[in-house]
């Protein structure tokens, strides 16, 4: 599924990115710099498996194997994780995200979530 993009105008937060179904697919978020406030995992529809959400700070989709993620968080098994960043997440260049259910950064034979895992993410104003 594509990233769904909401507009706030608040001060706080300036826009949401969703991705209902997050996988092993890379995902464009932002082709330019972008500002992370929160993020948001949900893996509640997985009972048996953890899953990592890769993103990259990219202007372009990354190649699997070749391109490790600048950052990976972590969402356990049956769960929902918030990730909050009171100083801000900077992606200068852009931003692309996957999940996995390993952990890996750059052998790309991870695994899809066997269901779907929801990603939420807050931008800054």
């Amino acid at each position: 599924m594509a990233i769904l993009t909401s507009t706030f105008g608040t001060a706080s937060v300036s826009k949401l990115y969703r991705d209902a179904d997050a996988d092993n697919t890379v995902e464009e978020v932002s082709t330019s710099a972008i500002t992370i406030q929160q993020v948001m995992i949900n893996n509640s529809a997985n009972a048996a498996e953890d899953v990592w959400l890769h993103m990259w700070n990219l202007g372009s989709a990354p190649t699997f194997g070749t391109a490790g993620a600048h950052t990976i968080l972590y969402c356990p098994r049956a769960s929902v994780k918030h990730y909050v960043f009171p100083a801000t997440l900077i992606f200068g260049t852009g931003l692309y995200i996957a999940c996995t259910k390993t952990a890996g950064n750059v052998t790309w034979t991870e695994a899809n979530p066997t269901n779907s895992v929801a990603v939420a993410i807050y931008t800054a104003a």
